[in-house]
């Protein structure tokens, strides 16, 4: 099987790498199974101070894979879907409620669900290179599984408008929506996120683990299990809606949806 993740441990950091850069680094089944698989050793991790996500190649990811979305059409029922958002839900929900800080290493561009992951980092670096966008919309689908993470990221007003616009923004004003806290060169990214791990580590993990858990508890409305839950239903009736399947199958046919003009 190909290798969709690579993880690497040293020195208290744990790099999580996305190493299918020839397709820009896609989240299908087998990278949602491999990031749980290395959440749970992250768990196991004795002296773990910070992770970092990376990714190889041109893009840091740029959203669902065709080989899952052909799958989906072709099971195309309302049970599959919600399998697979629950999956996707609880995986975004354990990589936000890590107790050690999570920087988002962005080497390029990211869509979707590529963005929730660095949504749900606590601090996320950029190359001016890089493009963002959500492009649910156009597939005939509500963004409703990573909707928390991007509002509670960009706030509301902005996150109604690149949701039903689809449109895509460059690094700049991604900095200026506050889902990217630094720009830097590319010959610069290692630099900048070695020194933000030097920062971290004269910090207290004890205390760094209590002030992610506090911010937790004081977001309103709480992303408890109850909302995941809504959301994964959210998704599964929509999977059923005339117009998520035909821009499924659109999308798999490589044509407009029928209502594209």
């Amino acid at each position: 099987m190909e290798q969709v993740l690579r993880y690497h441990s040293q020195d208290g950091v744990v790099t999580l790498t996305l190493t299918r850069p020839d397709l820009h680094n896609p989240f299908g089944a087998a990278l949602m199974q491999a990031l749980n698989t290395a959440l749970d050793r992250i768990e196991q991790e004795t002296a773990l101070r910070v992770v970092v996500l990376a990714a190889q190649g041109m893009s840091f990811s740029t959203g669902f894979e065709n080989e899952w979305l052909l799958h989906l059409s072709q099971h195309a029922n309302a049970d599959i879907f919600s399998t697979e958002a629950a999956t996707l839900s609880h995986l975004l929900a354990r990589l936000d409620q890590l107790p050690v800080p999570v920087i988002a290493r962005v080497q390029g561009s990211a869509f979707g669900v590529g963005l929730a992951l660095i949504a749900c980092a606590d601090v996320a670096i950029a190359v001016p290179e890089a493009l963002f966008g959500f492009s649910d919309v156009k597939l005939g689908w509500a963004p409703a599984v990573i909707a928390p993470y991007v509002q509670r990221a960009i706030g509301t007003r902005a996150t109604r408008r690149y949701f039903v616009t689809a449109e895509r923004f460059n690094a700049r004003k991604a900095k200026r929506l506050e889902l990217i806290h630094q720009i830097v060169a590319a010959n610069e990214l290692d630099h900048t996120v070695n020194m933000l791990i030097q920062h971290i580590k004269h910090n207290s993990p004890q205390a760094i683990a209590a002030a992610k858990r506090l911010l937790h508890e004081l977001e309103t409305p709480r992303l408890d299990e109850a909302v995941q839950q809504r959301l994964i239903a959210l998704t599964a009736e929509n999977s059923q809606q005339a117009q998520a399947q035909e821009g499924l199958q659109a999308f798999v046919e490589r044509r407009k949806p029928s209502w594209s003009i």
